[in-house]
């Protein structure tokens, strides 16, 4: 943890592209030390169906609770468009009730299933230029816009970190990016947005910097009572030093 608090340094303006060489200095240590602490964490899927469901399914649950909804589909299985289609529905609303009442889950499954079955391009399409690829993620309404970013880094290979608003939110508690001037539930999304625009474009570095950022916001720096006396990154943060205020 002390080459995180020598690589974070003072607390930097709003950044742009000329950063990116700091911005990998602060976020990868981070990344690493992350790595370290939790369990390894398996990596998105790259078929872009089969990260369709990996992420819709991990909406509001639990990572356990998601991975459990996957083993349970992969044995039915139901793991393509046409397997999901003509799975008996018994069967799959067993399997997505790992992560909850299974009845929204299944409605965004099925509609994701529609649009894998009418446009059978997707999947390259995603693996092609930015421009297509950014074109047939926007089908996959379920997905939102952080779902669509990360499905082009997952599936695509493209060289973009989702706007998470976990990420955000870690770097502003750890003082690497200051608040956004906006309210404060939209300021997470701004700080995901300034560190987004300053990380390197190298896939093998933004794939487990995602995953492991991500799992942290959701495990640990969560939004309401953060595990700070647990969390790896609390000796050089700046939240959790922070005086409680009664």
């Amino acid at each position: 943890m002390a080459a995180i608090a020598s690589m974070i340094g003072p607390t930097p303006a709003v950044p742009g592209r000329s950063d990116v060489t700091n911005a990998e200095c602060w976020l990868s240590p981070i990344v690493e030390e992350l790595k370290h602490f939790y369990e390894p964490q398996p990596e998105a899927p790259r078929d872009a169906f089969v990260f369709y469901l990996w992420y819709v399914l991990g909406q509001r649950t639990t990572p356990a609770r998601r991975d459990a909804a996957m083993a349970a589909l992969k044995r039915i299985p139901a793991l393509t468009p046409d397997a999901v289609w003509k799975a008996p529905r018994a069967k799959l609303q067993a399997a997505i009730a790992y992560v909850g009442p299974p009845e929204e889950r299944l409605h965004a499954v099925i509609a994701g299933v529609e649009v894998f079955r009418r446009y059978r391009e997707i999947e390259r399409a995603v693996r092609g230029p930015i421009l297509q690829a950014r074109r047939s993620t926007r089908l996959l309404r379920a997905l939102g816009p952080v779902g669509a970013q990360w499905m082009l880094l997952a599936a695509g290979d493209h060289p973009i970190l989702p706007r998470h608003a976990g990420v955000g939110r870690l770097a502003m508690r750890l003082g690497v990016v200051p608040p956004p001037c906006c309210d404060g539930a939209r300021a997470p999304w701004r700080a995901a947005r300034v560190v987004a625009a300053t990380v390197p474009r190298d896939v093998r570095f933004l794939k487990p910097a995602i995953l492991y950022l991500s799992h942290h916001a959701a495990a640990t720096c969560t939004v309401a009572e953060p595990h700070c006396r647990v969390c790896p990154l609390a000796v050089d943060c700046a939240y959790a030093h922070a005086p409680v205020v009664s």
